[in-house]
């Protein structure tokens, strides 16, 4: 990775860029997730702008109130409800506390189980999504309040997309494709970024 990172700026560099790179959480730009992204800002070398990254924008947003009013789809929403019922990945659920890891109550000693599954705290942003919850297995997310998943329809809300947002595919590809996404109100408040502080100085 360390040699992938130099590699980019030195092609940067080769093409006549000044370019800077800092490590964003999505917290602090208007996203209700805890995720970090790798940003590039760049600007010609003859020009007299600088690189400039965004300053954080307010307190964080909660899991919990990036939930309100959400409309979930019954039919998804039983189908995860059924998930977290029958499946084994989902027998330590009651012993979980919010914000903490599975493997700390089924893992042995010593050893790993396999099972990470992480119980979202409702009072702080939710964690990274990660584009492997497209399985209703345990590796994941699993909400605070009732024994399931996310649906996409809540995954939606912390990732930062409109409501009414549609993704090509059911429930496992919109959620893949959300675990692989930059938040929109990340990359919004980058560009404005950009807009005002390196184009009005270019």
């Amino acid at each position: 990775a360390k040699g992938r990172f130099k590699a980019i700026l030195a092609g940067f560099v080769a093409a006549g860029y000044r370019v800077e790179c800092r490590n964003l959480d999505a917290q602090w730009l208007g996203v209700p997730q805890v995720r970090h992204r790798l940003i590039f800002v760049g600007v010609r070398d003859d020009t007299t702008a600088t690189p400039a990254f965004p300053r954080p924008r307010g307190p964080a947003i909660t899991a919990s109130e990036a939930l309100r009013g959400v409309r979930n789809d019954p039919a998804e929403l039983k189908m995860l409800l059924e998930a977290g019922t029958t499946s084994r990945a989902y027998r330590a659920w009651h012993l979980i506390k919010w914000g903490e890891n599975q493997q700390r109550i089924i893992a042995k000693p010593g050893k790993m189980t396999g099972f990470s599954g992480q119980k979202v705290h409702p009072h702080r942003p939710a964690p990274t999504v990660p584009a492997f919850m497209k399985h209703v297995t345990v590796q994941g997310l699993m909400m605070w309040h009732e024994r399931r998943r996310p649906t996409s329809a809540e995954l939606r809300r912390w990732c930062g997309f409109p409501d009414d947002f549609r993704f090509a595919g059911g429930w496992e590809v919109a959620t893949q494709q959300m675990g692989n996404s930059v938040p929109p109100p990340m990359m919004r408040a980058i560009a404005e970024t950009i807009r005002d502080e390196v184009l009005a100085t270019a």
